[in-house]
């Protein structure tokens, strides 16, 4: 799910999924009740949900709901009884808009090829991959955690954009994901960066992640 930035109208969406896993067909009307983990100021409930391509259903959220940091679920119940569940964190900021993702990295300005809505999809997988995985640090206002920053330093940006950049292109890769080494054509074998706690195993990437650690073990 995409996170919401607080104190705009948001919209969220679901979709019923058959016993595969797959989107479904569900019975209208779909009714939406949403709650938070803090008390939201005014119930929501009872919101009629539209759908569009794909079985996918909408809902526009009042201002009520996005008001505040929170996470939110949403439980979406059609004609039948039928329910999905889905959460969605409000967050004070974002690392960059889709519009700086295509600033930082000049090669992401093809809309065909890199639509706003994977960007946005990968956006939310870089940021929480680089505060809570790698840097251990928040760099934006978020629900129940503690903010290093206001907002993220230009180096982390810029790493977040490579890591994005390099996440939308994976599938692109002549080289296997498990590989830890290359044989050029031309001949010599290149060790490649791997994954590990402090990185993705991008190097540009890594090195700016790494240098924000600061439970990194220290030699006299």
């Amino acid at each position: 799910m995409l996170d919401i930035l607080r104190g705009t109208v948001a919209t969220i969406s679901a979709t019923f999924p058959d016993q595969y896993g797959s989107p479904s067909l569900a019975t209208g009307p779909v009714k939406v009740t949403v709650t938070g983990v803090t008390p939201l100021s005014a119930p929501v409930t009872d919101l009629n949900a539209t759908v569009g391509d794909g079985m996918v259903w909408s809902v526009a959220l009042p201002p009520e709901a996005t008001a505040q940091l929170n996470i939110l679920y949403a439980v979406w119940t059609d004609a039948t009884g039928r329910s999905v569940v889905t959460s969605h964190e409000v967050v004070g900021g974002f690392f960059f808009s889709v519009e700086e993702a295509r600033l930082l990295e000049r090669s992401l300005e093809d809309e065909q090829r890199y639509p706003a809505e994977r960007i946005l999809a990968k956006r939310r997988f870089v940021e929480r991959a680089c505060e809570d995985r790698y840097t251990r640090l928040i760099f934006r206002p978020r629900y129940g955690k503690v903010a290093d920053y206001t907002e993220p330093p230009e180096d982390i940006k810029g790493a977040a954009a490579l890591h994005l950049r390099y996440l939308l292109n994976r599938d692109k890769s002549s080289i296997p994901d498990r590989a830890t080494t290359f044989t050029a054509v031309e001949g010599g074998t290149y060790e490649l960066s791997t994954a590990n706690e402090y990185g993705p195993g991008i190097p540009d990437v890594d090195a700016v992640y790494k240098s924000y650690r600061t439970d990194l073990p220290t030699f006299a």
